[in-house]
């Protein structure tokens, strides 16, 4: 992954969210091996569903394509389709973000669960527990809320 498209992609889906990536798709951009083709597919949906710029995952891709045209082609051409939307109600990814799956056309994917790390199941519930304190009573959660919600 070149420099500046790691840096861009850390930026967004990195820190926090680590734990929520699926972790075939981890290993494989983490692991700076070279893609096979189910790689390309998969890596390429869930970088592209969660950063919607088809150029920035290819230019942090491309290093972990190897040396063979055609498969920098099929890359190309496999988020050039997701950018269409072709395959919008068909295709589906993990949203770090959201912590939970969507089609590339932004519905929920009812019939896949999120990931199941007791990691990523405690920060869940921890957002939606902050969001429901925001919502209901105009306020954020205090530190000591925080350590009882943990411990």
């Amino acid at each position: 992954m070149t420099q500046e498209a790691q840096r861009l992609i850390g930026n967004i889906l990195a820190g926090q969210y680590v734990e929520r990536w699926p972790v075939s798709e981890a290993h494989a951009i983490l692991g700076g091996c070279e893609l096979s083709y189910n790689d390309r597919i998969s890596v390429g949906t869930f970088l592209f569903g969660n950063l919607r710029d088809a150029q920035l995952v290819y230019t942090a891709l491309r290093e972990q394509l190897g040396p063979d045209p055609k498969d920098h082609d099929h890359l190309r051409r496999w988020l050039a389709d997701l950018s269409s939307g072709k395959y919008d109600d068909r295709v589906y990814y993990l949203d770090v973000l959201q912590g939970d799956y969507f089609f590339l056309n932004g519905m929920l994917h009812a019939a896949r669960a999120p990931p199941a790390s007791p990691c990523v199941r405690a920060l869940n519930a921890w957002e939606h527990e902050c969001m429901r304190m925001r919502r209901e009573e105009g306020r954020w959660p205090t530190l000591d809320e925080q350590r009882a919600f943990f411990a």
